[in-house]
């Protein structure tokens, strides 16, 4: 695997992406790259597009060609358990974004609660009597549906003795799905059972011969953690042997906060041999560190020494969170130094946080932009130009952007690019791309990549709004 390239979000993360919302949605949704995005990713379409998180991504070598896709038919009303589950699943996009999205997650975005619906009672009941329907995706999609109604308390502890008899049946990943969408469900409804039922089985090694349940478990606890999980998660981090199970942990921690949690990734940071879980330490220690404190000293050392660019890229996007003076100081300093091509991304994407402050704006102009452009249509690694594109987007330096965008969006080779320069293109350009984007549907010959400019321009004020 090439070194840009191992820091993904793995196929066993998207299947926990947490079984919550996870397969069987649209299938023609973005895919993620053949070659997976790295961790200090602000940019990936994976961590991205909440429309992925609702079905099972298809192999890459499946991609759908416009040209052979088959006409639409009809839709079916949907039903109840469509809208709920529909519902449900616009919601975990989010949430997950926030967690697994270095932007937002770096930026201490906060997982929003969610505002449950009042059912009539004949139609709540409905939705329960779809927990004992035959068809297990039935089942599935009806627990992840009742994420979004509200219940009566007997409704969930109903809800709390199906997870103990999920746990009892664990016998494969299919069983893990239904233990992780009811953890999320009770914890939507502000039930902590789920949530305990997991840290307690990492504790103890419950399931740990089934495939993927650690890492789930990890993911369901690192999303849903209150400070009582912490001291599970800072085991985790240090001494699981599953190297996904250790990079929830660090997401999870870096959420929580708190000196003793970034002690804790601290120590990670300096003995974790895993390159990826290296960086969401990194990530997570700056994450710890409240906007406009003091530049982190372990972070400070992993800019400057650690072995991996990746991971200094992911320091420096860490750092991004300090004082504007010294945040620019040392990311500047540290793009000007570093040779590697994530590490330079990764200071110019943090610099895009410090707009304004002296100096940012004139180094942003005449050596970030330039470097991200040329790096975006020019580098040899499909994942390197793709990161510099989402770069791009970070930046408040127009000149020199929107070209290096359009170039990406019309001529690069990799689906995957051309699908993050639309999304980039569309957000900074907004009306200004609208003409560019109609015209790169009409000549766009691949499914997905002709799905991200329909929704780039579903995203865009309607032509009469943006004249006002």
């Amino acid at each position: 695997m090439r070194r840009g390239a191992v820091l993904a979000l793995s196929g066993a993360a998207i299947l926990v992406l947490i079984a919550l919302a996870l397969r069987g949605g649209d299938r023609r949704a973005a895919p993620p790259p053949r070659e997976p995005p790295a961790v200090f990713d602000p940019f990936s379409p994976v961590a991205a597009t909440p429309a992925l998180l609702a079905g099972a991504a298809p192999s890459p070598a499946a991609a759908p060609d416009a040209a052979s896709e088959a006409a639409p038919t009809a839709a079916a009303p949907p039903s109840l358990l469509d809208v709920h589950w529909n519902l449900a699943v616009s919601r975990v996009g989010p949430a997950l974004r926030a967690l697994l999205d270095p932007v937002e997650y770096t930026a201490g975005v906060a997982v929003k609660p969610i505002d449950l619906v009042t059912l009539l009672p004949e139609d709540r009941a409905a939705l329960l009597a779809l927990l004992d329907a035959e068809d297990p995706e039935v089942r599935f999609r009806a627990i992840v549906a009742l994420s979004t109604v509200a219940l009566e308390p007997a409704e969930v502890e109903d809800l709390v003795r199906r997870l103990d008899a999920e746990f009892a049946a664990l016998r494969d990943p299919s069983g893990s799905r239904m233990a992780f969408a009811l953890a999320w469900t009770l914890a939507c409804h502000g039930e902590r059972a789920g949530t305990a039922r997991m840290a307690s089985a990492l504790r103890t090694g419950e399931a740990a011969d089934v495939k993927d349940f650690r890492s789930g478990a990890a993911l369901v606890v690192a999303l849903t953690a209150a400070p009582e999980d912490g001291a599970v998660l800072r085991d985790l981090v240090l001494a699981d042997p599953d190297r996904a199970v250790r990079k929830h942990a660090a997401i999870g921690l870096g959420r929580l906060g708190g000196a003793e949690n970034a002690d804790v990734l601290g120590q990670a940071l300096l003995s974790e041999g895993d390159l990826e879980v290296r960086a969401w330490a990194a990530l997570a220690r700056g994450l710890t560190s409240p906007d406009g404190a003091p530049p982190d000293p372990a972070l400070v050392r992993a800019l400057a020494e650690d072995r991996d660019g990746e991971v200094r890229g992911a320091a420096a996007f860490g750092l991004s969170r300090a004082a504007p003076e010294d945040a620019v100081r040392l990311l500047v300093e540290a793009f000007r130094r570093d040779e590697h091509a994530m590490a330079r991304v990764g200071a110019a994407a943090g610099l895009g946080r410090h707009a304004g402050a002296a100096d940012a704006d004139a180094f942003l102009a005449a050596e970030a932009v330039p470097f991200l452009a040329g790096t975006a249509t020019g580098h040899e690694q499909q994942s390197v130009r793709m990161y510099a594109v989402r770069a791009l987007a970070l930046l408040p330096v127009a000149e020199g952007r929107a070209e290096a965008l359009r170039r990406c969006a019309a001529a690069d080779g990799s689906p995957w690019v051309r699908i993050a320069a639309v999304e980039s293109l569309a957000a900074t350009e907004r009306e200004r791309a609208r003409e560019f984007l109609v015209q790169r549907l009409v000549d766009e010959k691949h499914g997905w990549v002709k799905d991200a400019i329909t929704r780039a321009l579903d995203g865009l004020p309607p032509p009469a709004e943006e004249a006002r």
